[in-house]
């Protein structure tokens, strides 16, 4: 938890002390993390809404914001159940897709996105993670381990049936 938090810390505020641009967005993205128990691939995709998440035969391509809470798939199919996974609303997960929006980079399809409104990529996101971990002097750490602690949490205060779950876990 503790390193999780100086991570936070780290990506919102750069070596200078100051703010940085993409802080909000990753603290974001951590908190999906965590909350979720995805894979960075899957957040990275998250849509709007089922619309913006389909093809142009109406086939749900990529996971999605609903009124029930967020759909996911996961594109990694190995060793899961490759049932759709829904992650229902609660006040926390709420709160992060109100700070996503607060951030004001509005793309009409997906929920992350780069300072031009642009879906983020891996590459920048992996840069931003990387420079946050180096500041919070914290080594060995990938962004895959937010889904183990996700579902490691998720194991002890809920039972391992709702950790498989939400990991789409076999």
């Amino acid at each position: 938890d503790s390193e999780v938090r100086r991570i936070k810390y780290h990506a919102l505020i750069g070596r200078d002390g100051n703010r940085t641009r993409s802080g909000p967005l990753l603290a974001c993205l951590i908190d999906l993390a965590y909350l979720t128990g995805q894979r960075v691939g899957d957040l990275l995709e998250l849509r709007w809404n089922k619309r913006a998440a389909s093809n142009d035969a109406g086939e749900v391509v990529a996971p999605y914001i609903a009124a029930e809470g967020l759909y996911f798939k996961p594109s990694k199919t190995a060793g899961t159940t490759g049932a759709k996974v829904l992650i229902t609303w609660t006040p926390k997960l709420r709160g992060v897709i109100e700070r996503i929006e607060a951030i004001g980079r509005k793309n009409l399809r997906h929920v992350l996105t780069n300072q031009e409104a642009h879906p983020l990529l891996y590459s920048t996101f992996a840069t931003a993670w990387w420079r946050a971990c180096d500041r919070a002097g914290i080594k060995g750490v990938t962004f895959h381990d937010m889904k183990a602690k996700a579902l490691t949490d998720t194991a002890e205060t809920k039972g391992m049936r709702d950790a498989q779950t939400k990991g789409a876990h076999s």
